[in-house]
This record gives C-alpha cells, sequence and structure tokens, in this order.
C-alpha cells in the first residue's frame, strides 16, 4: 500500500494565492516546496484546471509530477475536458498520457 504524501500546508496556502495573479514561478516553487496539487476552489478546481484554461504547459508538467490528479470541478470537467474544448492540444496530450499510465499501473496492481 502506497504512503499518501506530506503537504506543506503553508505553501498550499500560497500557491493558492500565487494563482490570483498568476505567478508561475511562485506557483512552480510553491510545487517543489510540497504544496499540494488536488487542492481545490470553491468551484472545485485544481492548480491542473487553472493552468490547462491558461494553456501553461510548463505549470501542467510541473503539478503532475508532483502528484496531482485529474479531477472533475463543480461543472463535472476535466483538465482534459477544458484543454480538449480550447484546443490546448500539447496539454491534451501530457493529460491523456500521464491518464493512461496511471491507469496502466493501476491495472498491474
Amino acid at each position: 500500500m502506497s504512503k499518501q504524501p506530506e503537504y506543506s500546508e503553508t505553501a498550499t496556502q500560497d500557491m493558492m494565492s500565487a494563482t490570483t495573479e498568476w505567478d508561475v514561478q511562485r506557483i512552480i516553487a510553491d510545487l517543489q516546496a510540497g504544496a499540494n496539487p488536488n487542492t481545490r476552489l470553491k468551484s472545485k478546481m485544481t492548480i491542473l484546471h487553472l493552468a490547462t484554461t491558461r494553456n501553461d504547459l510548463r505549470v501542467v508538467k510541473k503539478a503532475l509530477a508532483h502528484g496531482a490528479k485529474i479531477l472533475a470541478n463543480n461543472n463535472g470537467k476535466t483538465p482534459i475536458d477544458i484543454a480538449r474544448n480550447n484546443c490546448h492540444h500539447r496539454i491534451l496530450q501530457v493529460l491523456e498520457s500521464h491518464q493512461s499510465q496511471k491507469e496502466g499501473k493501476e491495472k498491474a496492481v
């Protein structure tokens, strides 16, 4: 059984604050400092939703590398849906690849 990662509450709060101005340097630093990439806004959007909406491949990749999950928001939309609907093809490719790798690992267990 895999152990849940320990996240930094301070880094998580700072990361969410940095999303209002989309301070990429701070967001990435906070992820590296242990921010929880699955923290949700009231709309149930995560950093992956926000980065996908902004077509920010760098933040998408960092969030995934730090344990971000592909979750649905209040409207039932996942970051994959957002990427597809906004023609963010590169992000869509990265998200779908990540999801299929994860599903492959789960089937192997």
